[in-house]
């Protein structure tokens, strides 16, 4: 169950990106989606792993400060 748990909050986060990418409204207008999601992914100078974490962190932080 914690390891079901963890792999939904991680996916959870790429979800909402490119659920809500090109919406152009409220907190998405400023990015938050595909694009952004696509340029953590291809930092070459970070592991896929971190720059999972890197992206979740960058999420985690657009869910706790704007209302969406």
């Amino acid at each position: 169950m914690d390891m079901e748990f963890f792999f939904s909050n991680i996916y959870g986060q790429f979800q909402g990106a490119v659920q809500y990418s090109g919406d152009n409204t409220g907190a998405y207008a400023d990015g938050y989606g595909i694009p952004e999601m696509c340029e953590f992914m291809k930092n070459e100078g970070k592991t896929p792993v971190e720059n999972i974490a890197l992206f979740n962190e960058y999420m985690t932080k657009f869910y706790s400060v704007s209302v969406v």
